[in-house]
């Protein structure tokens, strides 16, 4: 019987497997080779339906359909880290949609929506003994609480200053995905900033990204800036994140900042960003991409302004073990019909924005970074790079630029990410004039 059904596929079988012809009548053996052929084409929306049938030569003609079909159970593996409601969110794309190349996309989506999920998903569909069509999804959650920070105590007219960093990143705390971030900065007495960030993508089990954040800072003592902004994620497509807020801050001189003509400044705005998040890692990535465009328009001392906000940070293989990552990073303020206020310019400088120069160096009411880095893959958890800074307050690169340059080494592993480098600038060449740049994070 097995030797027959064979000759049936190859007999039944006319030019393309799309069109299937038999030669026929009894529907039992018929249905059989069908069932073969299915098999054989693995494919579980697949489907020969009947197209005509020629009476004078007994010929059956069967045509291939591709049907759409949802899956009627997904079983998941992982996603233990967070509660029930938010992992019928995460899952649910696979019980609504179309198998196919929509299905396919899914796990792309998930990726650049959720920061804590850096591998895309897998999917095997198969059938149960119950005749029912199921998704296996497997996916990988990666929460990182991380603690990074440096302090000293200075002796200054017989009295002690403590000066000093801590940055504390706390992730899914009550199994909502949520994050809390609180940074702390203090140089000297002139220059402290306190900083505090809320973030939940799914408040009360809706899907409804929202984001609070607080900022208040004092620069060398020339005046204090209070800045509160609350965002909403509200849709996305094609891998962005469209988000919409608003935002509230003023900034009071000091007796000293009146002194250097800083004027008290009131501010509101609505804010409006977009972003897509399609690194491979978030601690030491080696393919994809990242864009955040954010704009603010709103009124400062009720004249009408914009303040603009673009990253751009591309990683791509080149060849073995070398891979390169170019960055952009543009920011920019502009008031309507008056000057910017000396409050409201951007600080850059140093190991976050140009190294080989002293953080916050530098102050404009623009200013545009580009960056190279050439990285090679020591080891898994090792990169050694060199890396070109360069950096304009103007849209021409080669007028009023600041350069860095130099070399560097990343590690990652499952308790510590570091990121050291050595730069130097255009005006300090020397080995022994360059700036050491270390940034350490523990995670936990």
């Amino acid at each position: 019987m097995h030797i027959f059904k064979q000759m049936i596929l190859i007999l039944g079988i006319s030019y393309s497997q799309n069109n299937v012809t038999f030669f026929m009548s009894d529907e039992l053996k018929i249905l059989d080779s069908l069932n073969i052929l299915l098999e054989n084409d693995k494919s579980l929306t697949g489907i020969y339906k009947l197209s005509s049938y020629d009476h004078l030569n007994g010929k059956i003609y069967y045509k291939y359909h591709n049907e759409k079909k949802i899956v009627d159970t997904v079983i998941v593996l992982g996603l233990n880290q967070i509660n029930s409601k938010v992992k019928k969110k995460l899952i649910k794309p696979y019980k609504t949609i179309f198998l196919g190349t929509d299905y396919d996309k899914i796990g792309t989506k998930i990726i650049s929506e959720n920061y804590f999920i850096n591998k895309k998903p897998n999917y095997i569909l198969g059938i149960t003994d119950d005749n029912v069509l199921a998704a296996l999804v497997s996916i990988d959650t990666d929460f990182y609480s991380h603690f990074s920070g440096n302090l000293g105590l200075k002796k200054k007219n017989n009295l002690f200053e403590l000066n000093g960093e801590i940055n504390i990143h706390m992730e899914n705390l009550i199994k909502s995905t949520g994050t809390i971030d609180f940074y702390w900065k203090k140089h000297d007495t002139l220059t402290q900033v306190i900083s505090f960030n809320l973030y939940e993508p799914f408040l009360f089990n809706f899907n409804l990204g929202t984001d609070v954040s607080y900022y208040r800072g004092i620069y060398n003592g020339l005046y204090i800036k209070n800045e509160k902004r609350l965002k909403f994620e509200l849709f996305s497509s094609n891998y962005f994140y469209f988000n919409i807020g608003f935002l509230k801050g003023i900034t009071n001189p000091t007796k000293y900042g009146i002194l250097n003509n800083y004027d008290k400044v009131r501010y509101e705005a609505f804010s409006i960003s977009f972003n897509k998040n399609l690194l491979n890692d978030r601690f030491l990535p080696t393919e994809g991409n990242l864009i955040l465009f954010e704009t603010d328009i709103g009124l400062s001392n009720k004249v009408v302004y914009a303040n603009l906000l673009f990253n751009y940070n591309k990683y791509f293989l080149i060849k073995n073990f070398f891979y390169f990552n170019l960055k952009v990073k543009s920011e920019g303020i502009n008031v309507l019909t008056s000057k910017v206020p000396k409050s409201r310019y951007k600080n850059f400088g140093g190991s976050s924005t140009l190294r080989g120069y002293d953080d916050n160096e530098f102050t404009s009411t623009q200013f545009n970074i580009s960056t190279i880095e050439l990285n090679y893959i020591l080891n898994f958890n090792s990169h050694p790079f060199f890396f070109l800074d360069i950096a304009s307050t103007d849209i021409n690169f080669f007028e009023n630029n600041m350069v860095g340059y130099g070399f560097g080494l990343k590690k990652d592993n499952n308790n510590l990410s570091l990121n050291i480098s050595y730069a130097f600038s255009k005006q300090k060449t020397l080995f022994s004039e360059g700036a050491l740049h270390i940034k350490v994070v523990s995670k936990f």
